[in-house]
């Protein structure tokens, strides 16, 4: 497989996961509410499978037409529940309900309505904003800039990270650290396509959103192998959902010294498109 091929299928993939995404409209404070997936299995019809995010650590309470579940006390960006919708009245054959979630600071937001099909269906019917999915896809497919440094020699590329894996350990707004693999292209000497696997270390400091540490293993699948350490910087939050970052890596090659180059870049992090931990 070509290695362009191999990036469009990797972004591919997570476009089809972000489609899952719906971003609601809320009153009040900038409370963002991402919708994952909203469902009744067919083997549990009296139970509600409900997985969001929200933009902040929140609490969070369903609201359906005849009662209101809340979700624990504890505040938390990732909220995944089994709620018992036995005895909610469908309307239509829909089963219609609001999130409402309530920050650190007090403040509190209901989302728009979303609707699930009663006894069974596997898929949300309602309430998603078109507009704001398609915006949101359109931001996560902008790639990474990348400035290399390679003795003499200076070199443009592009590329994306796709973090799979991320780390929590609540009440944050950004994961502990999470595993990811990278492709990046490059027109630098013979280093083209490149595929990085590796390790990130977030922390959150003052003024900026964090500062991250990473190690990550480079390969072209050719046998030119190098090890990456980095640092990079979040700079500023985009949609609540995306952080604009600056990042300086240093490729070491064991085998050839030689082809050792410096790399900046610039772009887009996000873990709400990975499996949280």
């Amino acid at each position: 497989m070509k290695p362009i091929n191999i990036f469009l299928l990797l972004f591919l993939l997570s476009a089809v996961n972000l489609s899952g995404f719906s971003f609601g409209t809320e009153e009040g404070d900038s409370i963002e509410v991402i919708l994952i997936e909203a469902y009744s299995p067919k083997d549990s019809p009296d139970k509600m499978v409900l997985t969001f995010f929200a933009s902040e650590p929140v609490k969070a309470e369903v609201i359906f037409s005849n009662k209101t579940v809340p979700l624990g006390e504890e505040f938390k960006e990732s909220h995944t529940n089994s709620i018992d919708i036995k005895g909610v009245p469908p309307q239509e054959e829909l089963i219609i309900f609001y999130i409402r979630v309530t920050g650190e600071s007090g403040g509190s937001n209901l989302s728009e309505p979303f609707d699930i099909v009663a006894e069974g269906n596997t898929s949300i019917s309602g309430g998603a904003d078109l507009t704001g999915c398609l915006i949101g896809t359109a931001v996560y497919a902008i790639p990474a800039v990348y400035y290399n440094f390679h003795n003499d020699s200076l070199g443009l590329g592009l590329g994306k990270e796709f973090p799979l894996l991320s780390f929590y350990s609540g009440g944050y707004n950004y994961p502990n650290g999470y595993l990811a693999v990278e492709y990046t292209y490059s027109d630098i000497h013979d280093i083209k396509s490149r595929y990085n696997f590796g390790y990130k270390q977030i922390i959150e400091i003052p003024f900026i959103n964090y500062v991250s540490f990473g190690f990550s293993f480079s390969t072209d699948f050719r046998g030119r192998n190098a090890v990456v350490p980095e640092v990079s910087l979040g700079l500023f939050r985009i949609m609540n959902v995306f952080t604009l970052y600056v990042r300086t890596s240093h490729y070491v090659f064991p085998a050839n010294k030689g082809n050792n180059m410096t790399q900046l870049s610039l772009g887009l992090f996000s873990a709400f498109f990975s499996f949280q931990k």
